[in-house]
C-alpha cells in the first residue's frame, strides 16, 4: 500500500463520524473487539491508525504461524522460519491466547521448541497444535524433538490452568512419553479433542475415563506402540493407524466416525468378529489399506469369514494403494454388509503395470463379482478418485454402478493430480464416455478436476 493510499486512510477516518468514534472507544475495548480476529488479521489493523499500531499485541484471539509448501532442507530456510516464530511469540503482551497453532517441516537442526510449548502454558492456551512434519508425508529421516517432560512443565498455577482450560491438543513428528499423554488425558477435564502422531517414544496408552468431555482422538504412525486401552464414554471419533495391537477399544458407546490404517486395518476386514462390540454402531468408516489387505483381496474369491453387518454406517471411505491391473471388486462387499451405506468413496492409487497381474485376477475378480450380486437400496453416490480409466477402476465402477441401479443418483470421478498430468488423460476420457453410456436411468456422471 502506497503512501497515498495510508493519507487517503487517515483523511476519510478524520472525516467519517463513525470511524471516529471507534477511535474515540476505551483502548480494553478495541482489544476485546480486536480479539475475535485470528493474530494475523489483527496486526493488519495497524493501518487503520497509528494508535492501532500495538493493539494487536495485547489481544487474545488464535494464533496461527504454518509452513506447509516449504520442504526444503536448507538450514536458512528452518532459521528463518523459527526466527519468525519467536519474534511473534516475543511481541505478544496480552495475558492470554485462546489458539496457538505452528507447524513446518522440520529436517534436523539444533533448534529446541520446548520455549514454544511453555509460552502455551503462560497463554493458558485452550487449542494447543505443534506440527513438525507440516506438508509432508515422508516422514524418514528426521532429526527428532522431544516434547518436555512433564515433570519439568507441572508447576505453578498457570501450568493449573492451562490443563483447566484446555480442549484440543495436537502433537506431530516428535517423542511424546507414554506418562506425558497420560498426564494430560488424566488432568484435563475440557479436553475434546486429542491427536498425537508419529511418535517414536509412544508405547502403551490408557484412555481413562474420568472426563466425560474427550469427543475425537488420533493416534497415527506411532509404529512402536503395543497396547492402547481406550475408555471414554462420549468418544465419538478415533483414528488408529499403525501395528495390530490388541483389542484397542474397550468402552466406547458412543463411537460412530472410525479411521483405521495399516496393519490394524488389515485385521479389521479379515478378522471382523473381533471388532463386533463396536463396528455395528458406525456411521463413517474410513480404511487406509496396507499392501497386504490389497494383495489378500486379489486371493479371495469369497466374503470375509464371520463379517459383522455394519448396520448404521452411512458413509465409507477405502484409502488404496495397488499395482495397475489387480482388481478391485473384492471391496465391494462392504456394500453387502451396510445396508444403509449412501456413499462409497474409494481414493485409488497405483504403483505399477504387471501384464501377469492384468491375467491372473480375471478368476478371482468375476467370483468376487458373484459373491456381492445384489441391489443395495440406499447407496446415493459413488465417488472415484484417481479414477484412470484402467482395468481395475473402470471394473470397479461397473460393479458399483450394477449394484446400486435402483437406488443411485450420481457416480464422480476425478483423476489424480500426476495422472491428470500425464498421457494417459485419452483414456480418462475414452472410459468415462463409455461409462457414461452403460449409466441406468436418472444416474448422473459427474467429472470434476483434478486433485493433487
Amino acid at each position: 500500500m502506497g503512501d497515498g493510499q495510508h493519507s487517503t486512510s487517515r483523511v476519510r477516518l478524520q472525516h467519517d463520524p463513525m470511524e471516529c468514534k471507534i477511535e474515540k472507544l476505551p483502548w480494553e475495548l478495541l482489544v476485546a473487539i480486536l480479539s475475535y480476529l485470528s493474530v494475523k488479521e489483527a496486526a493488519k489493523t495497524c493501518l487503520v491508525s497509528r494508535n492501532w499500531r500495538y493493539l494487536w499485541q495485547y489481544t487474545s484471539g488464535h494464533l496461527e504461524i504454518y509452513d506447509r509448501d516449504r520442504r526444503t532442507t536448507d538450514p536458512d530456510v528452518h532459521y528463518k522460519f523459527v526466527k519468525l516464530v519467536n519474534q511473534v511469540l516475543k511481541l505478544h503482551q496480552g495475558s492470554t491466547l485462546d489458539q496457538l497453532r505452528i507447524g513446518f517441516c522440520f529436517r534436523g537442526s539444533n533448534f529446541t521448541f520446548d520455549h514454544w510449548v511453555k509460552f502455551a502454558i503462560q497463554k493458558e492456551v485452550k487449542v494447543f497444535e505443534l506440527d513438525l512434519a507440516a506438508g509432508r508425508q515422508i516422514f524418514d529421516g528426521f532429526r527428532y524433538y522431544y516434547f518436555p517432560d512433564i515433570n519439568t512443565l507441572s508447576s505453578g498455577d498457570k501450568f493449573y490452568r492451562f490443563c483447566s482450560n484446555l480442549k484440543s491438543l495436537r502433537l506431530v513428528n516428535m517423542g511424546v512419553k507414554d506418562e506425558t499423554i497420560r498426564y494430560f488425558l488424566s488432568n484435563c477435564p475440557c479436553l475434546e479433542q486429542v491427536c498425537i502422531s508419529f511418535s517414536k517414544c509412544l508405547q502403551s496408552l490408557r484412555v481413562p475415563g474420568l472426563f466425560p468431555s474427550l469427543k475425537s482422538m488420533e493416534i497415527s504412525w506411532c509404529n512402536n506402540v503395543k497396547g492402547i486401552e481406550v475408555n471414554a464414554s462420549n468418544l465419538e471419533s478415533f483414528t488408529y493407524i499403525g501395528p495390530n495391537i490388541l483389542v484397542p477399544f474397550q468402552n466406547v458407546p458412543q463411537l460412530s466416525e472410525l479411521t483405521l490404517g495399516d496393519s490394524y486395518c488389515y485385521n479389521f476386514i479379515f478378522k471382523a468378529d473381533e471388532h463386533t462390540s463396536y463396528s455395528s454402531k458406525l456411521r463413517k468408516l474410513k480404511l487406509i489399506l496396507p499392501p497386504l489387505a490389497v494383495w489378500k483381496s486379489t486371493i479371495t474369491s469369497t466374503y470375509p469369514d464371520n463379517f459383522p453387518r455394519l448396520d448404521n454406517l452411512r458413509k465409507l471411505e477405502l484409502d488404496i494403494k495397488l499395482r495397475a491391473g489387480e482388481s478391485l471388486v473384492f471391496f465391494t462387499f462392504f456394500t453387502k454388509a451396510c445396508p444403509l451405506l449412501s456413499r462409497f468413496t474409494a481414493r485409488i492409487g497405483y504403483t505399477f503395470v504387471s501384464n501377469e497381474t492384468i491375467a491372473t485376477q480375471c478368476h478371482h475378480e468375476s467370483s468376487a463379482r458373484l459373491c456381492t450380486r445384489f441391489v443395495h437400496k440406499h447407496l446415493k453416490e459413488v465417488k472415484l478418485i484417481g479414477f484412470t480409466g484402467g482395468r481395475s477402476d473402470y471394473k470397479l465402477a461397473l460393479h458399483l454402478l450394477e449394484i446400486g441401479r435402483c437406488s443411485l443418483n450420481k457416480i464422480i470421478l476425478q483423476p489424480t493430480f500426476y495422472y491428470y498430468k500425464g498421457k494417459s488423460l485419452a483414456l480418462f476420457h475414452k472410459q468415462s464416455k463409455r461409462l457414461e453410456r452403460k449409466l441406468p436411468p436418472g444416474v448422473k456422471l459427474i467429472l470434476i478436476p483434478s486433485s493433487s
